[in-house]
């Protein structure tokens, strides 16, 4: 019963980071798909993109008692999110082999996010023991 409320509470915590994961998977194919102009410059792109996972472990570690192994999956979780967000827009549009593609590059890069996530979660976890109050 336990670790139903401490998964309930980790998933409460990471669902605005999830919420902007999607947002960020939508963001190019509409920048595709109207024609382009709407992308900042891809290490921008990039950079927002880390941050968000970083975050998401950040607040997993500070808000609540879960470690940095923790952080670690909630980072793998944003970048699966993106990657399905993706993948998705991709199979409505009738591209089934970028849909494979994708599901490839979570494959290959997941280690990215995972460890991306574990430092926000280390970093969240150094901030609670400062003794620095849940943002």
């Amino acid at each position: 019963m336990a670790a139903d409320s401490a998964t309930a509470h980790i998933a409460k915590e990471i669902a605005i980071p999830a919420l902007a994961m999607v947002a960020l998977g939508i963001w190019p194919v509409l920048n595709y798909k109207l024609g382009g102009g709407l992308m900042p410059h891809g290490l921008v792109y990039l950079a927002i993109r880390l941050v968000v996972v970083g975050a998401a472990g950040f607040m997993v570690t500070h808000r609540t008692k879960s470690g940095v192994g923790a952080a670690a999956v909630a980072g793998a979780a944003m970048f699966l999110v993106e990657s399905l967000t993706v993948a998705v827009w991709f199979a409505i549009d009738g591209q089934l082999n970028a849909a494979i593609g994708v599901a490839k590059s979570f494959a290959m890069f997941v280690a990215v996010p995972t460890l991306v996530g574990a430092l926000g979660g280390f970093i969240g976890r150094a901030w609670s023991k400062r003794g620095h109050a849940a943002i």
